[in-house]
């Protein structure tokens, strides 16, 4: 299903309200999916490039271990975490994520 999102966290970092509101905001395809993390299965958050059709790829990291934590008639807001890889400390890190996810506008030919 087609979405806007907006990212609510920068590096495990909580942005404020104008940094939200301000921010670049990425327009997909969402999938929610299950997915075998650490022999654990978690739901996997994905917004995928609606332009390619052959490969599809991530517009943003996924969002594991994915919760629905508000909606309305308007958007919803999605929690859960990325997994980015540190290049300073060569391993790993985990941080907190939220996504704003609204519909797009159905006007033809808008983009994001």
């Amino acid at each position: 299903m087609q979405f806007i999102i907006r990212c609510m966290y920068r590096n495990g970092t909580v942005l404020s309200p104008e940094e939200i509101r301000k921010g670049i905001s990425h327009a997909g395809n969402l999938i929610v999916e299950d997915y075998v993390r650490m022999d654990k299965v978690v739901h996997k958050a994905r917004l995928l490039d609606t332009m390619t059709t052959l490969s599809p790829r991530d517009i943003v990291p996924p969002l594991f271990e994915v919760e629905l934590v508000a909606m309305d008639d308007h958007q919803m807001v999605l929690r859960g975490y990325n997994y980015l890889f540190d290049i300073n400390l060569f391993r790993e890190q985990r941080y907190n994520q939220s996504w704003i996810l609204q519909h797009p506008p159905t006007w033809v030919g808008y983009r994001g």
